[in-house]
């Protein structure tokens, strides 16, 4: 899946991406976090913990992604 496979990328570079790339790989896999390597990603707590220590580089489309990730599907 595209998705395990950028989350496994951006995890090998030490999450030394942009921050705009980490929210977005944290929308797309929020609904996701429950299996696979992302579950590794999410449990371990490695991505929000990026994304948090960073959030004063986000901007306001990034941060909808993020709440609309939280909130989950309804």
């Amino acid at each position: 899946m595209p998705c395990q496979r950028a989350a496994s990328t951006i995890a090998a570079n030490k999450w030394r991406n942009p921050v705009k790339s980490l929210a977005r790989l944290f929308w797309l896999g929020a609904p996701l976090s429950k299996e696979g390597s992302f579950k590794d990603h999410f449990d371990s707590k490695a991505l929000p913990a990026q994304i948090r220590s960073r959030q004063h580089e986000l901007d306001g489309p990034d941060l909808a992604l993020l709440l609309a990730a939280m909130k989950g599907p309804k």
